[in-house]
């Protein structure tokens, strides 16, 4: 006689814990935080970092559209771009452009001005690859794609540029 042991009671409620948007979990916010913090301060050497009271409260107060990835995303790319030890809320407001990030009028798009995903793709891969000096391994990381693919696209943006420059 052969048993087979059905998972699908104890996948179900860890599924059910692990799909609670992270809004409905406040308490949650600032311990992660500090969790991020720490790994990605570690990963890029930026040495001890910490987030500023405003910073806090942006995110305690900020829309989480997705789960506990987005807020890991935001907080990468504040250690990234944060040149103190004190991550503000400006850090965390900060877009490719140098523009805060707000949300439109209804349509809720933390754009400056609308442009092309292109446009977009390129902005913040440039801004990203600038912001760590270069490196491939790490701009790649942040930004979620192959090394390959970042290199790919590198290359096609620096083709774009040099067809807009007139010669003569």
């Amino acid at each position: 006689m052969r048993y087979l042991l059905s998972p699908a009671p104890i996948v179900g409620s860890v599924t059910a814990q692990l799909r609670h948007a992270l809004c409905e979990r406040a308490e949650d916010i600032e311990l992660l935080s500090a969790h991020f913090v720490a790994e990605y301060a570690r990963r890029y050497r930026k040495g001890r970092m910490t987030l500023s009271t405003d910073a806090l409260d942006y995110l305690r107060g900020y829309e989480y559209e997705g789960n506990v990835r987005e807020l890991q995303g935001m907080i990468e790319r504040a250690v990234v771009v944060c040149e103190a030890k004190r991550i503000t809320a400006h850090d965390l407001l900060v877009t490719p452009g140098g523009a805060q990030k707000t949300r439109t009028e209804g349509q809720g798009m933390p754009f400056a001005e609308a442009k092309t995903l292109k446009c977009l793709e390129d902005e913040y891969i440039e801004y990203v690859y600038k912001k760590t000096r270069g490196s491939i391994k790490e701009c790649s990381a942040i930004l979620g794609i192959d090394r390959t693919t970042l290199w790919r696209r590198i290359k096609e943006q620096r083709m774009a540029d040099l067809a807009r420059t007139p010669v003569g």
